[in-house]
């Protein structure tokens, strides 16, 4: 040749010169490693890689992934790992930073803290479970909340237990105490035992301290969250634990401080609850000269209303003490005259409808099959009972297991598989299935009533019968009885049919099964309907335990039905269900019975015999030498070798050894030769290239110079350059990095810091700026000088650089490392130092850029919550702190911008919810005082919602509050009444008409309810001033005695306006009968 080849790129000769053979000389560089520039392969330096055989350089490893030296690829840096470019190896996060789940991190900035309110669990932040809080970044635990306080999951402070609450130790959430207890304002209780009971005649109130029952209310345990109004006829004083009645000839309301004084003249009972509890006697009594009190009549006399003495009842009739009229006799009874009783006629006897009866002859006797009944007539006996004998008070009930129709005199058995319980009017049958046995007069179905079992049923006669053989019932109290199905059987009186084995066949309604034939089976079927379900077993089987089964292997059957097999002789051999016996090949030999041939051990031969019987037929080939496909022994090629005899193959030389033929070994190449696989002599390397010392050398590749990042020593071997130097391929010494730039061991080059980092000259790593600050972006920074805090207003973020707050959070200070939200009801712009306060009228959310107006109907309260105007109120402008009180005759739901005025005859106060219309009898009154007034007498109105009443036609007039007008007549009767009253009560000592009443027409009447007068001899009543009540005849108003109640009517008290002006009105009518009624 006038010149040499090179080899292809990637490809050496590993330092041999002279070099004859491109493809057996020259030798691909591995994966991991690179032709350095002497030639030589090179492992790749930690840091860097090649990914293919046959590389020319060395990848370096991104940022974020690592490599050891001589790698074929980089690996991945972890959760809470981060590396730089060419990295050997990755960094761990610092105690309480992490990487957010991160992967692949390029850089210490990828370390954060985990917030305040959370901790590191698992190498990821957790927020503190609720019950604990961690108020500091970075931490590695949560603390738990002390007793008397609690916190929510990711809290950075536990928040003290309001007052009436308590907590134990890491708590979520603060308990209540019971209702009516309370820790008397004291916050942050830490136990149950803070909670006390407010004592009886006191209660809870809404601020939780314990308040005294007000005068006319009671509390009547400890432990109350309210006080309960004192009933009418009671009456109680401040702080009361019970109610008192009130004394005789005194009465009250409910509710009551007092009790008040009877009018003159009046007595009551003990209790009372209305000025109409005092009176006049009654009929029924007389006055009793000496005490002045009312008496009672005896038993068999009477009296009308003012009396001065009783007289006796006639005879037919009679009067219990205090009788204001004698009674007639109830049928079936009689008396003589002045009978306090009537006497009852003799069981069994009626005086047939009549009463007033006044002789025992009046009496006649029921006939048998009736009795008298509860209306005291002669009533038939009702079905299920009877009577025998005339004269019954009553019909006695049949038995059990009788019964009877209407007026018997008698009962009736029940017939067999009937019965009946007593007072029956007929007997039931059993249920289906059941039967009484031939029983007759049953009288109980759970007992008499017998259910059939199941395997027989009730027959035609009602019965029970045993199932026949080949049929069943399945459950008890069945009428029938089912056929078996083909393939089952059953014996008399069965609940089931069973089941025809394998082998066993039946048809339909059989008693037994019957089996097939000798060498048939029904493979392994049960329940078969027929004899065609039995087949013969086929040739290759036999018949085992009734089963059709496959001939073992080793033997066979060549016939079918057949009930054994035969054994194979020695030399060959069956599989499973087989029909036949096999040969046994060449190199192959087994005994008799045998499911396969073996093989002779390997290397060993039958020299082509086939039907080999014994392992003595098996010869061994000796040592490099094989056994070939035709069962001869064979001599090892060159580059081969047979190491033991019985030998199936040669082995290749491996490379980096070399043999010749029949040998039962390779040798190793020396140094700075090498071969290939099955090489039969080695090759030298080129001149000027080595393997370095080593022997056995199996590649081209094996000859190498030194690559970059190395240099050569004084040894003549390659050595790396240490961390801080580098070198290029065939160097003979290493070169330092220059200050912004590090190299590991064994560089080719020097990196550049990344972005935050910096480093001095022979730099082996970069060291990173300090929390909060950055290099601006720069690459390859040489001082920490060029390390610049960032300001406020901004913060480092996860990619390390330094970034405007966004907006609704702040940084307040240089160097954050975040930027933190802002809190509910402020705001603030992207880049901000502070957050703004709210303007007034307006909230926000945490974390906002703007502020919402608080919107019409809305307001702002003291919580800084945009929250709706109260029923009742209104607010009709934005961003309000305040909502406006609906006026008297208007109203307005929640949320509400205006307030509506009430429709026409309806009214209400000022901040109502809704209106109250009018009842009959009354009108709204319009202007300031919000109420509905009575129509005055002489005017009525008849419908509710009315503005003004109508006065009455000629010839009729009305009492206040009417409804309608009632003609003169009825007038006439009111004033006749009004005069006896004002009779009465001139009848005192003054001779005058007290406070309370009026003169009308000289007539002395009580003021109505709802008004008042205070002095004697007034010519009219005044009404309650608003909010104010008296009951009738009163000389005053009084004040309400419940908290939080007023009087809208002038009668009752309440917390919202009641619709009782109806009721007031039927009152007072009813109050003027009985008046009328005393006198007349």
């Amino acid at each position: 040749a006038s010149s040499c080849t090179s080899c292809q790129s990637g490809y050496t000769t590993e330092g041999l010169l002279g070099s004859d053979s491109e493809a057996e000389d020259c030798v691909i560089c591995d994966a991991g490693s690179f032709v350095d520039e002497s030639g030589d392969c090179t492992s790749c330096a930690a840091g860097s890689f090649s990914a293919s055989a046959g590389s020319t350089i060395c990848d370096l490893c991104t940022a974020g992934h690592f490599s050891s030296t001589g790698q074929s690829s980089c690996g991945s840096c972890g959760k809470n790992e981060y590396s730089g470019e060419n990295a050997g190896s990755c960094e761990q996060c610092g105690s309480g930073y992490t990487t957010n789940g991160n992967t692949e991190s390029e850089s210490v900035v990828a370390c954060v803290a985990c917030a305040a309110g959370s901790f590191v669990d698992d190498g990821d932040c957790t927020s503190c479970p609720a019950g604990s809080y961690s108020d500091s970044e970075a931490s590695t635990s949560c603390v738990s909340c002390d007793a008397g306080t609690f916190s929510n999951s990711g809290s950075t402070v536990c928040s003290t237990c309001a007052i009436n609450t308590f907590s134990a130790s890491a708590a979520s959430a603060c308990t209540d105490c019971d209702s009516g207890y309370t820790t008397e304002g004291a916050t942050g209780s830490d136990s149950e035992n803070d909670c006390k009971a407010c004592a009886a005649g006191s209660y809870v109130e809404l601020s939780g301290s314990c308040i005294q029952c007000d005068a006319g209310f009671y509390g009547s345990s400890a432990a109350a969250t309210s006080c309960s109004a004192c009933a009418a006829g009671k009456y109680s004083g401040s702080g009361s634990s019970s109610c008192v009645d009130c004394q005789k000839n005194k009465y009250s309301f409910a509710s009551a401080s007092v009790c008040s004084d009877c009018e003159s003249g009046f007595t009551s009972a003990p209790a009372s609850t209305a000025a109409e509890d005092c009176h006049v006697c009654a009929a029924g009594s007389f006055v009793d000269p000496d005490s002045g009190d009312c008496v009672e009549c005896s038993a068999g006399s009477f009296s009308s209303v003012g009396s001065t003495s009783c007289r006796y009842c006639p005879a037919g009739s009679f009067s219990q003490a205090g009788a204001s009229v004698c009674t007639s006799c109830s049928k079936n009874r009689y008396s003589d005259i002045g009978a306090s009783s009537c006497t009852d006629c003799q069981a069994g006897y009626t005086t047939q409808g009549a009463t007033g009866s006044a002789s025992l002859i009046a009496c006649i006797a029921c006939p048998a099959g009736s009795f008298v009944n509860t209306g005291g007539d002669c009533g038939t006996c009702s079905p299920g009972s009877f009577s025998e004998v005339s004269a019954s008070t009553s019909c006695s009930a049949c038995d059990a297991g009788k019964f009877s129709g209407v007026g018997a005199d008698s009962c009736t058995q029940c017939p067999k598989n009937q019965f009946s319980s007593s007072s029956a009017s007929s007997c039931t049958s059993c249920q289906s299935g059941y039967t009484t046995e031939g029983l007759l007069g049953s009288d109980s179905e759970a007992e008499d009533c017998v259910i059939c079992d199941a395997g027989s049923f009730v027959d035609e006669s009602g019965d029970c019968t045993s199932c026949a053989a080949g049929s069943f019932s399945a459950s008890a109290g069945s009428t029938i009885c089912d056929l078996c199905t083909a393939g089952h059987f059953s014996s008399t009186g069965q609940s089931s049919c069973g089941s025809c084995g394998k082998n066993e066949y039946s048809g339909e309604n059989a008693g037994s099964c019957e089996q097939c034939g000798s060498g048939y089976t029904t493979n392994g079927n049960t329940e078969s309907e027929s004899v065609v379900a039995c087949v013969a077993c086929a040739a290759g089987s036999f018949v085992d335990d009734g089963d059709c089964t496959s001939c073992p292997a080793g033997s066979y059957s060549d016939s079918e039905a057949s009930t054994s097999c035969v054994s194979c002789d020695a030399g060959t051999f069956s599989n499973s269900g087989s029909t036949v016996c096999s040969t046994c090949a060449i190199n192959t030999f087994s005994a008799s019975a045998a499911s396969a041939c073996t093989d002779c051990d390997s290397g060993y031969t039958t020299e082509g015999a086939t039907g080999s019987d014994s392992e003595n037929d098996c010869k061994a080939c000796a040592a490099g030498s094989y056994v070939e496909l035709s069962g001869s022994c064979i001599q090892c090629d060159a580059g081969f070798y047979g190491s033991s005899a019985a030998a199936t193959s040669c082995s290749a030389c491996a490379a980096g050894t070399y043999s010749g033929q029949g040998v039962t070994a390779c040798s190793s190449c020396a140094q700075n030769s090498f071969s290939s696989i099955s090489a039969t002599s080695c090759s030298d390397c080129e001149t000027g290239y080595t393997t370095n010392g080593l022997t056995g050398s199996d590649d081209p590749s094996d000859c190498v110079v030194c690559d970059a990042g190395s240099y050569v020593n004084n040894g003549g071997i390659c050595s790396s350059c240490d961390a801080g130097y580098f070198s290029g391929s065939a160097s003979t010494s290493c070169d330092a990095c220059p200050a912004g730039q590090y190299s590991g061991i064994g560089a080719a080059e020097c990196t550049p810091c990344g972005k935050n980092l910096y480093s001095g000259a022979h730099a082996s790593s970069c060291n990173a700026c300090e929390s909060g600050s950055t290099t601006e972006g720069a690459e390859g920074s040489d001082s920490v000088n060029d390390c610049v805090k960032c300001l406020a207003g901004h913060a480092v973020n996860e990619n390390g650089d330094c970034v405007d707050c966004s907006a609704g959070s702040f940084s307040d200070a240089d160097a954050a490392t975040s930027c933190t939200t802002c809190d509910r009801n402020t705001f603030s712009a992207a880049g901000s130092t502070v957050c703004s306060a709210c303007p007034t009228g307006e909230t926000s959310d945490a974390g906002s850029e703007i502020c919402d107006k608080c919107p019409p109907g809305k307001m702002v309260d003291n919580n800084g919550d945009c929250v709706d105007c109260d029923a009742g109120y209104y607010n009709s402008d934005w961003r309000s702190l305040e909502c406006f009180e609906c006026a008297v005759y208007h109203y307005s739901a929640a949320g509400s911008s205006v307030c509506t005025q009430c429709p026409e005859g309806e009214y209400s106060v000022a901040g109502s919810s809704g209106c109250t219309a009018c009842p009959a009898g009354s009108y709204v009154t319009g202007g300031e005082v919000v109420e509905c007034a009575h129509c005055p007498a002489g005017k009525f109105s008849a419908d509710a919602r009315s503005t003004a009443c109508t006065e009455c036609p000629d010839g009729t007039d009305s009492n206040p509050g009417s409804t309608s007008c009632t003609p003169l007549l009825q007038d006439r009767v009111r004033q006749l009444s009004g005069s006896l009253r004002g009779l009465a009560l001139r009848s005192d000592k003054s001779g005058s008409c007290p406070a309370g009443h009026f003169l009308d027409n000289g007539e002395c009447v009580a003021c109505v309810a709802g008004t008042f007068s205070t002095t004697a001899n007034s010519l009219s009543c005044n009404a309650c001033a608003k909010g104010l009540w008296s009951p009738k005849g009163s000389s005053e108003c009084f004040a309400c005695p419940a908290p939080g109640q007023v009087s809208y009517d002038g009668v009752n008290c309440s917390s919202s306006d009641p619709d009782t002006m109806s009721k007031l009105a039927k009152a007072s009518s009813g109050m003027l009968k009985k008046l009328v009624g005393r006198f007349l």
